[in-house]
């Protein structure tokens, strides 16, 4: 009481100072432009309507703004027959229509500064009407000139009655109308945001504007004694009832209750704020996998997402409806902050595997997907395990993967040199298995600068539908169609007339019983053709359902292709590259770097390679482990993995030559090599720079070129990693070998048991290095 009390008295003795402060501060704030860059024009706003919308929010807009008008014209008319009772006409004229009037003007002033969109609320008298007390004013003066003789004092103690209860009044008068603020839908929020501004400014100017004009216009009439009160002051009239005040505090302190978990929800682990630990995880993310890249005395920064900046990760959270608004009118919503893209995902509205195109912005789309799946499966440690910092993503849109969380970094080590047709080449390989480049490596040093001569035969890509005809006879007459050469011609122009490379080399007809399987082979250039081959299957088989229209399609692709899986007959016709490499190793090189001799390694290459893989019915896998090196191959290249099935159809075969019988003579048969330079994971950077190691990016200047080269490299390597291999079985270096180089110190000794003694710390050690193969 004693505050208020010297507040107000402050405020009627210093009214001058008071009244020219207020309004210089007015004049400020009417005047004062925003800096900084052009707000990004939004779809919600009372000044204008969502383009598309309109018809949507113009019924809404006119039921709610109804409403407003008419409650604020009876209100109005309530506060006018309560200030009749309260004071005299003169006294309602002060306090009524100049109080109100000063913060209307006031709380337009802030709401122009601070928030365009509720600047420009054409309804908001009416609304002001709603949220200001003019009695309040109007008692205020009554007390303050009924109080006493010196006018401050009468003035300060009016204040310290009311400026307590203006108080209570004011914070839940605030709490109850933000209520309206969590409704999610963009008028009502805007309508609700400027009631509150309009109550808080109302209330300052009611404990400092107010008192000093009401102080200054006492002075004015106090001379010619225009004011006469209508009735002695009683402290009682004004003093607040104990009840409603207690009542009031209980509802204030549950309406913050309600803002504060709205607005600030509480997390599961800990009790903290989830919206303050958000920005600090983000910021996390970043550090922890962002690396420094020094290159000369220059540092190069990673490349970051644009909505990596501070400004969107701590951007204030809107409401659904606002946020969708803005979606639709826009078509993406790069406009939008993290917090709001995740709600709109959550909510179904952008779908998850949409992402980067509905931002814009590929690396953001990353991020915020990791975020998404990392909440909804409770795997946000593991998730920030996986990079994702670094990397062009808009190369793999479209093209490589979907749904993409980050990627895998692989290690790519390089065996060589190693030399083919005459020319070294360093030999990209991407594993993660320990030895073996290592192992290749030494099968390229023991092939020495003699080299590996190779010969690629392109046989072309297959792809084999499965077609049904009503009986045997149909089935057979459709054969015997498509073996004459003109109707042959026939399907192949519909087939070369889908692709500018690819071309139709033969149709395999497959029986069994009414059902045909047609595997169509063709040559796709640079290209592993696949999708080449579907495409023109396609067309093809709508040619043949003109002559066949009881035909039925069951499948475009058969399994007779065969891709991705181990058939014999890609093993005996081929399928995408059939590459065939030879080579010598001289006896020194066997003795010197191979540790072995001819005789000893062909006798191993016979038993093992032939006899055992007969045995094992093997399809394809007469080798020791060509897969190793095409699948190395194939991820440092940009090739499908999946397809090392077929591509590593491999049959090694190992002879004694010379006069003497210590030379040692190698081949490689590879039937069908399945690759390419263009098109699929060639695009990736990683993979298109060891192609452009290899000499082989891109298309070649004669059709297929680059790809036959890049199909005789990973023959050649196959087969110097088949000779090491295979010398390394002979002399029992295949376990040491993959001591040294597949397991580390720390992970065996993170692996070994604590030893209870020297003896059985040397058992464990032991059995730790027994092979799991």
């Amino acid at each position: 009481m004693k505050v208020w009390g010297a507040h107000g008295e402050f405020c009627a003795r210093h009214q001058w100072e008071v009244i020219v402060a207020t309004l210089a501060l007015l004049a400020c704030a009417a005047s004062v432009e925003r800096g900084g860059a052009a707000r990004v024009q939004r779809c919600a706003g009372w000044a204008r309507a969502c383009p598309g919308l309109e018809a949507e929010y113009q019924a809404a807009d006119a039921v709610v703004m109804t409403f407003v008008r008419c409650a604020a014209l009876l209100y109005a008319y309530y506060q006018v027959s309560n200030l009749q009772k309260i004071a005299s006409k003169y006294l309602l004229i002060i306090a009524g229509v100049f109080s109100t009037f000063a913060s209307f003007i006031f709380t337009s002033a802030l709401a122009s500064l601070f928030w365009s969109e509720l600047a420009s609320i054409k309804d908001a008298p009416f609304l002001f009407l709603l949220v200001a007390d003019v009695a309040r004013g109007a008692r205020m003066a009554k007390a303050g000139w009924c109080a006493g003789e010196d006018q401050g004092k009468r003035v300060g103690q009016a204040l310290a009655l009311l400026g307590p209860s203006a108080t209570l009044d004011t914070v839940l008068a605030v709490l109850l109308v933000g209520v309206g603020g969590l409704s999610g839908v963009p008028r009502l929020e805007h309508l609700c945001t400027f009631a509150c501004l309009a109550l808080l400014v109302d209330y300052l100017v009611f404990v400092t504007f107010y008192p000093a004009c009401l102080s200054l216009v006492s002075d004015f009439a106090a001379g010619r004694k225009e004011i006469a009160s209508d009735g002695l002051f009683s402290e009682a009239e004004l003093k607040p009832n104990p009840v409603v005040q207690r009542v009031k505090m209980i509802m204030a302190g549950g309406l913050l209750c309600v803002h504060l978990t709205s607005r600030w929800p509480w997390s599961r682990e800990g009790g903290l704020l989830e919206g303050a630990l958000r920005d600090d995880a983000v910021k996390a993310d970043i550090f922890t996998q962002t690396e420094d890249l020094v290159a000369g005395d220059e540092l190069e920064w990673p490349v970051l997402s644009p909505s990596s900046s501070a400004a969107k990760l701590n951007a204030k959270k809107r409401s659904m409806a606002e946020c969708l608004e803005i979606y639709r009118a826009e078509g993406e919503c790069a406009t939008l902050s993290d917090d709001e893209v995740v709600m709109l995902v959550e909510q179904s509205h952008i779908p998850l595997h949409r992402l980067e195109g509905a931002l814009g912005d590929p690396l953001r789309g990353v991020r915020l997907r990791r975020r998404v799946v990392g909440t909804r499966f409770h795997a946000e440690a593991a998730i920030g395990q996986l990079s994702y910092l670094n990397y062009d993503y808009s190369k793999v849109l479209n093209a490589c993967c979907e749904n993409v969380i980050g990627y895998v970094g692989i290690p790519v080590g390089y065996a060589g040199p190693l030399v083919v047709d005459g020319k070294p080449y360093m030999i990209p390989m991407a594993t993660t298995e320990g030895a073996l480049v290592a192992s290749t490596n030494r099968g390229a040093k023991a092939i020495g600068a003699r080299g590996v001569t190779s010969v690629v035969e392109d046989v072309g890509m297959t792809r084999a539908p499965a077609v049904r005809l009503p009986n045997v006879v149909r089935a057979h007459e459709c054969r015997q169609w498509l073996d004459n050469k003109d109707n042959y011609a026939l399907i192949k122009e519909a087939f070369d007339s889908t692709s500018r490379f690819a071309r139709l080399q033969e149709v395999h007809v497959g029986v069994d019983g009414a059902t045909l399987y047609l595997r169509f082979r063709a040559t796709t250039g640079d290209a592993m053709g696949m999708n080449m081959v579907s495409k023109g299957a396609e067309n093809s088989l709508k040619l043949l359902k003109n002559f066949f229209p009881d035909m039925e399609v069951i499948s475009l692709s058969g399994n007779y292709c065969s891709d991705k899986k181990a058939a014999s007959i890609n093993w005996v016709k081929g399928r995408g590259k059939r590459v065939v490499c030879e080579t010598v190793i001289s006896g020194e090189n066997l003795r010197n770097i191979l540790k072995t001799d001819a005789k000893t390694v062909s006798r191993c290459n016979k038993i093992k390679n032939l006899s055992g893989s007969a045995l094992a019915g093997s399809i394809g896998g007469n080798n020791a482990h060509a897969a190793n090196m095409v699948t190395a191959l194939f991820i440092a290249t940009g090739q499908d993995p999946a397809q090392n099935v077929t591509s590593s159809n491999c049959s090694t075969s190992m002879e004694p030559c010379g006069e003497a019988g210590e030379d040692l003579y190698v081949t490689c048969t590879m039937p069908s090599l399945e690759v390419g330079t263009v098109g699929g994971g060639t695009v990736l950077p990683a993979q298109g720079a060891c192609l452009q190691l290899l000499g082989v990016k891109g298309a070649g200047l004669r059709p297929a070129e680059n790809s036959a080269r890049l199909a005789s490299l990973i023959c050649a390597t196959v087969l110097a990693g088949e000779l090491s291999l295979m010398a390394a079985l002979v002399n029992s270096d295949l376990v040491k070998s993959h001591m040294r180089h597949n397991r580390s110190a720390a992970n065996v000794q993170s692996a070994a048991p604590a030893p209870a003694s020297t003896a059985t710390s040397t058992s464990a050690s032991t059995l730790l290095r027994v092979p799991t193969s």
